[in-house]
């Protein structure tokens, strides 16, 4: 259930719309609808649909580190009560403009505690718990770093990318 709502900047703005793309406008965690049109004209749908009596929903907002925004191809298991759910970022925004790059997940029949494994592009692994109902910000972990104190140095921790080792080239590729 969606409901047509003014344009925040433009009220009464034209529905003439050539480039729709899926976040959440007003930040209750469900996705709503934006349409960008003609001539600059844009329109929004509110998403009403009211949350089912129990059950789990959650939004997922990757921030990358050594993987470019946004992180496209990063894929997420996600676990509640034994259910399972899968999600890839897929995309990022359009060419001149920017789309929410979360990643909505629900369980009708779960009352437990949802888990999501995140991998990224990186090849870094993360974990996260969330409460019910809830957003979860979602770093991923940082195997390479330059420290601020060590210029032309860089810094390796692989096992936050799940790895057990890190394989080195020199300048001249040995």
């Amino acid at each position: 259930n969606f409901e047509r709502v003014h344009v925040p900047y433009e009220p009464g703005g034209a529905d003439q719309g050539r480039h729709a793309v899926i976040g959440d406008i007003n930040g209750d965690h469900i996705p709503d609808v934006a349409l960008g049109g003609k001539g600059g004209t844009a329109g929004f749908w509110l998403n009403e649909t009211p949350a089912p009596e129990g059950g789990v929903q959650l939004r997922v907002d990757l921030r990358p580190t050594s993987t470019a925004w946004p992180a496209t191809g990063a894929s997420l298991v996600a676990t509640c009560d034994g259910q399972v759910q899968t999600r890839m970022q897929t995309s990022g925004g359009k060419m001149g403009g920017v789309q929410d790059t979360a990643i909505f997940i629900a369980w009708p029949e779960c009352d437990g505690t949802p888990e999501v494994e995140i991998r990224w592009p990186s090849g870094a692994v993360s974990q996260h718990v969330a409460d019910a109902n809830s957003r979860i910000l979602a770093p991923e972990p940082e195997w390479w770093a330059v420290p601020d104190d060590a210029p032309g140095v860089v810094r390796l921790n692989p096992q936050a990318a799940g790895a057990g080792e890190a394989c080195v080239a020199g300048a001249s590729g040995d």
